[in-house]
């Protein structure tokens, strides 16, 4: 499922009492995020788009993340370090408040008087809240504690695993951040004894977690994989075929071959963060509208103008991953190396112009 109710700048724009280095960061992330608030995005270009240098940049996201409102997930091409993955976080203050619910309905009062949070590094703390909360039976202040402890850091400290699992499972990232955080609730009470005996009682409970949520997306994942057998749920499809009207096409669809795509522009010069952006905002149009019609839509698309992107470039880059209308230019798919480096080449030429003139 896509969030549609407030688009991500929007969203971004409405977000208060952040610095402003963090505002300024959140606002260029949601400027560049997919309908699901995913984006691709070098430092680099945050420092260069907010005007802030690198360490400011890396200041104002340490604090995006402390506010749960971005998840951060480091990602690896070809052995080296790339550009991360961020993932935007619409409403974490709910699924912190569902989760609250969820626990008090299990009878545990969930009280920030009976001492507040244990430090997301504090280990001994974590142990002696767990053994008290053990002692007494699951009530009491030491399972208050633990709740509090789970509501204040959960979001930071199992936000990875939201956004995996909402991307698993196509649902919002607030969904599957609620449905986490109470996994990890159930986990501690599971897993209390190991937590108690371990040194490290925080990484035992993160593995713990990391082990619950795997095992719910293959038992997911078998669920859909019998479905889909008897027929139920057709097979998909291209997500580029052109014409479907409801394909979904977002930072994690462009995988494979279109993949060569993003590599072909980086290597003509385009940055990294706007060839990701660039070509998922053309992968969309290509999804919903007919070949015939692609180019114009691309021309005209305002997304693509806020990148950046102009007209000329804009029907470059459609040529490049649907091929021409005369079929002169082959989709890329079907293209050779060669012809795909050529034509990313078009599309680098047609975007430094424009920058040039701006």
């Amino acid at each position: 499922m896509v969030d549609v109710l407030l688009s991500w700048p929007a969203w971004a724009r409405a977000q208060r009492g952040l610095g402003a280095s963090a505002r300024a960061c959140l606002r260029e992330l949601a400027s560049l995020a997919d309908d699901r608030g995913a984006a691709i995005v070098e430092i680099d270009w945050l420092a260069d788009a907010t005007d802030r240098c690198q360490r400011t940049v890396w200041r104002g996201l340490a604090e995006l993340e402390d506010r749960a409102l971005i998840v951060r997930e480091e990602r690896r091409e070809a052995g080296h370090r790339a550009p991360s993955r961020f993932q935007l976080v619409r409403d974490p203050a709910v699924a912190v408040e569902r989760t609250r619910e969820r626990i008090q309905s299990l009878g545990v009062v969930v009280d920030v008087f009976t001492g507040g949070a244990v430090g997301s590094d504090d280990n001994e703390g974590l142990r002696a809240v767990l053994v008290e909360a053990c002692q007494a039976g699951w009530v009491g202040q030491g399972a208050s504690r633990l709740a509090v402890t789970l509501l204040e850091h959960g979001p930071k400290q199992f936000g990875r695993l939201a956004v995996r699992q909402a991307r698993f499972e196509g649902e919002t990232v607030s969904n599957a951040l609620a449905d986490v955080l109470t996994l990890a609730w159930l986990e501690a009470r599971a897993s209390a004894a190991s937590m108690i005996r371990a040194r490290r009682p925080w990484a035992v409970w993160s593995r713990a977690v990391e082990c619950a949520v795997a095992e719910e997306s293959l038992a997911s994942l078998e669920d859909r994989g019998a479905v889909t057998t008897t027929g139920v749920v057709p097979e998909g499809g291209s997500p580029l075929a052109g014409g479907a009207g409801e394909l979904y096409v977002g930072i994690d669809e462009l995988t494979g071959p279109f993949v060569r795509v993003v590599d072909a522009l980086r290597d003509a010069g385009v940055p990294s963060t706007l060839a990701w952006a660039g070509s998922v905002r053309v992968a969309q149009i290509a999804a919903h509208v007919s070949v015939a019609n692609s180019h114009t839509m691309a021309a005209r698309d305002a997304t693509l103008a806020s990148l950046g992107v102009s007209p000329a470039a804009a029907r470059a880059w459609m040529t490049l991953l649907v091929g021409s209308r005369r079929g002169t230019v082959a989709n890329a798919l079907h293209a050779d190396q060669k012809s795909l480096s050529e034509q990313a080449s078009v599309v680098a030429e047609a975007w430094r112009n424009t920058a040039l003139i701006a």
